[in-house]
């Protein structure tokens, strides 16, 4: 017993001095390879192999004898290796590679051809050999390999992740789109990869659009063959909404509805991604969930939604249509109403609360709305931050400041590293510009200068840069108090006061750094004034004597905006098509003159929209 226990100790003891050697052999000629020394790196290599024969030690002795561009020795490695491992299939491509790298193209092809006609019957290691020849930087050797393989293997769907990714990296669009159709039919839970990818290319396209016209005949083609496949429709629908072809994802969305029953959710998508980009198609989108009567799942979300849009078109309209919002309210009434509220409920609550604060000065109610709003059962945290920056709006509209500081603290301290929290945080430091604090929304502002949203940083650096700019000589901010709290009175509403301060500062002191942004709020209190040739008059004077200040592209983009709603709105011939002249003038100015501008993606689509009537 003993002698046994000593032969296996003696046996395990030579294998472990055996492997150090070893070790030590190829740590060795790693380093003569790294420090130059070639020739005694490949006779370490060459040692080490022949010692033992592991795919690890070929590796790197290949990849040295191809670094010094030794293909004869290369070859005799690889012939070697095939000898040592016949069962290694990929071993075959290093062979064919050695034979490029010697710059004999016709033998590399003829053995890369030979590896691929003698593939084996075996998923694992077709696959193995594609990927040996994709490394090798074979790609369409790589493409037949998986396609023979899925004929040898009799299933078309084999290998449809990999080819995709191998014709994407191609450029081979309509053949990658092609693969992941396959795949989701059989696949359906590679959905949200499958729009991943897509939406990569997409954002990667060309100005020419090549690639999304492929990827869209592509698909079309498809369900045109297969409309039973429900996977294929969805994916056609949500390539239609990624790229913002919002009527006709409408229209295959009633298709789906009619063909697969499914209450109208699809259309309820289509209305909520259009909303988002301010698309009308929302609007038809959401009346139609609504035609299909209470009884259907969507009914209600739909109302929601339909009033939702409603409001952001007139709040985001240059000129807010004050009539309009208060009919809407009735509507939030009747559908609100005698309905339990839940926290599907809260934007709507909110939008409403809004409009009885900021348009009917009835605080009570919106304080009330807001409140119960809070007390809804199981409210998500982030909903419930989002009514207390409402109701610190809404302090801070009717000089309540410590009650609003105190609530935008609140959701700060508790979101200190969410997108909504830097919300709050920015409008703390806002606050703190109002009433005077600036040394102290400086530094709330340097902070949000890194925040993570683009538009939060944007807007902290813009306030930075309007306390730094307006300091006066003795650091008194003179003239800045006097603009801030004139600042704080147009939020409030109280814009014949406002205008009193600004004319009190340019009395005081005609700055430069101040006037474009006095120009600028005096715009903003024509347009509550329904003066929009007053507002356009100021902004002109603003993008035409400001070039380079801050406020020159928002000036340009405002009196687009503007111009542009007044075309809408009009019925005369003569007036429409100078009024559509202009909008398209400053939209491309904005476009050309400042291509940094926030505002650039929104001005392109609305110049393009605009140039197509």
């Amino acid at each position: 017993m003993k002698k046994r226990f000593w032969s296996i100790l003696m046996v395990l003891f030579c294998c472990s001095v055996l492997l150090a050697q070893q070790g030590s052999t190829e740590q060795l000629a790693i380093e003569f390879l790294n420090n130059g020394e070639i020739a005694k790196a490949l006779k370490l290599f060459d040692e080490a192999y022949s010692k033992t024969p592991s795919q690890h030690i070929y590796n790197l002795f290949l990849d040295a004898l191809l670094q010094e561009k030794n293909t004869k020795e290369a070859e005799r490695l690889v012939r070697r290796h095939q000898r040592n491992f016949p069962q290694n299939l990929a071993t075959a491509v290093d062979l064919g590679y050695v034979f490029l790298i010697s710059g004999d193209k016709t033998k590399a092809d003829k053995e890369f051809s030979a590896v691929i006609n003698k593939l084996p019957n075996n998923h694992n290691q077709i696959a193995e050999i594609a990927v040996a020849l994709f490394n090798r930087g074979q790609t369409e050797y790589a493409i037949q390999a998986f396609a023979k393989g899925r004929q040898i293997l009799n299933n078309p769907q084999a290998f449809s992740l990999d080819l995709a990714a191998l014709y994407e990296r191609s450029n081979r669009i309509a053949e990658m789109t092609n693969e992941y159709l396959l795949m989701l039919d059989h696949n359906p839970n590679f959905f949200s990869y499958v729009q991943q990818r897509v939406q990569v290319i997409l954002s990667n396209d060309t100005d020419d659009k090549k690639a999304t016209g492929e990827i869209r005949k592509t698909i079309l083609e498809y369900i045109q063959k297969n409309p039973q496949n429900r996977t294929a429709q969805d994916f056609w629908i949500s390539f239609l909404l990624s790229i913002e072809d919002f009527d006709m994802a409408l229209t295959f969305a009633r298709a789906y509805d009619r063909r697969f029953g499914d209450d109208g959710q699809k259309a309820l998508e289509v209305a909520r991604i259009a909303q988002n980009s301010n698309s009308k198609v929302a609007e038809q989108a959401y009346q139609y969930v609504i035609a299909k009567g209470e009884i259907f799942s969507y009914y209600f979300d739909a109302r929601m939604g339909l009033l939702s849009y409603y409001y952001q078109q007139i709040t985001t309209s240059a000129v807010v249509d004050v009539k309009a919002l208060l009919a809407l309210e009735k509507q939030y009434e009747e559908l609100l109403n005698n309905r339990p509220l839940t926290a599907q409920a809260v934007r709507l609550i909110r939008d409403w609360a809004k409009i009885s604060a900021f348009y009917k000065n009835d605080f009570e109610k919106a304080d009330s709305l807001l409140n119960k709003a809070l007390n809804i059962r199981n409210l998500p945290r982030e909903l419930a931050a989002e009514i207390k920056l409402d109701l610190a709006d809404i302090y801070l509209f009717t000089g309540e400041v410590w009650e609003s500081t105190l609530l935008y603290s609140q959701v700060e301290k508790e979101f200190k590293h969410d997108e909504i929290g830097f919300e709050a945080k920015l409008r703390n430091a806002r606050l703190s510009y109002y009433i005077g604090e600036f040394e102290w929304s400086l530094a709330q502002l340097d902070v949000l200068r890194a925040a993570t949203s683009k538009l939060i940083a944007n807007d902290a650096m813009e306030l930075s840069l309007l306390i730094r700019e307006n300091n006066d000589f003795d650091s008194s901010y003179t003239n800045l108090r006097l603009f801030s709290h004139a600042d704080l009175l147009i939020y409030q509403r109280k814009y014949d006061e406002a205008l009193t301060f600004f004319d009190s500062i340019r009395k005081r002191q005609f700055t430069h750094s101040l006037y474009d942004q006095i120009l600028m709020k005096r715009a903003e209190i024509a347009l509550k004034y329904d003066n929009t040739d007053g507002a356009l008059k100021y902004l002109e004077e603003i993008y035409t004597n400001y070039t380079d200040g801050l406020l020159a592209d928002d000036a340009l983009y405002l009196a687009a905006r503007i111009s542009e709603d007044l075309y809408v709105g009009t019925v005369e011939t003569h007036d429409r098509a100078s009024l559509r002249i202009n909008t398209l003038y400053l939209y491309e100015k904005l476009i050309l003159e400042h291509p940094s501008s926030l505002y650039i993606p929104d001005a392109r689509k609305r110049f393009r929209e605009l140039r197509g009537h």
